[in-house]
């Protein structure tokens, strides 16, 4: 009878910690955000329609700009991360305002427009997988070969 109980209670606190090392971890599998400096991008294309320039990461803190085809930017937004997850407000040159998160993911970034001051920025959810080096839709500003319309909305 001393022996089974003995059995029982080894292979209980056996059962115990494997269940716990497993939940721990878990908890510890967070991203390695400083790999997330590129300029990402909503689809593949020649032309996106939709550019993230993760620009600085550092602790708590992310460096971004919001490049929007056609609709303007959104230059050196600042938000605070937790776990994963980047929280923003910001406001254009144009005195335009968007704030939502970014949630960094294994090879790719969501934004999620939670907040927005005009109806051509909707509020949505985005899933950026592609990324580069450099900003497709800025070199196209650069070399005047696409206008920024909305400067021509204010």
């Amino acid at each position: 009878m001393k022996k089974l109980l003995t059995i029982l209670l080894v292979s209980l606190l056996v059962f115990t910690g494997c269940g716990e090392s497993k939940e721990n971890k878990a908890n510890d599998d967070t991203l390695d955000l400083s790999s997330y400096k590129k300029v990402w991008r909503i689809d593949d294309s020649e032309l996106p329609t939709e550019e993230i320039v993760i620009k600085k990461i550092d602790g708590n803190k992310v460096l971004f700009d919001y490049v929007l085809y056609r609709l303007g930017e959104f230059n050196d937004v600042e938000g605070t991360i937790k776990g994963n997850v980047a929280t923003f407000s910001t406001k254009n040159d144009m005195e335009w305002t968007i704030g939502g998160t970014l949630k960094f993911e294994n090879d790719s970034i969501t934004i999620n427009i939670t907040e927005s001051s005009i109806d051509l920025i909707a509020k949505t959810e985005n899933t950026f997988k592609y990324k580069g080096d450099n900003s497709i839709i800025r070199e196209l500003y650069l070399n005047n070969k696409e206008v920024n319309y909305m400067r021509e909305y204010k």
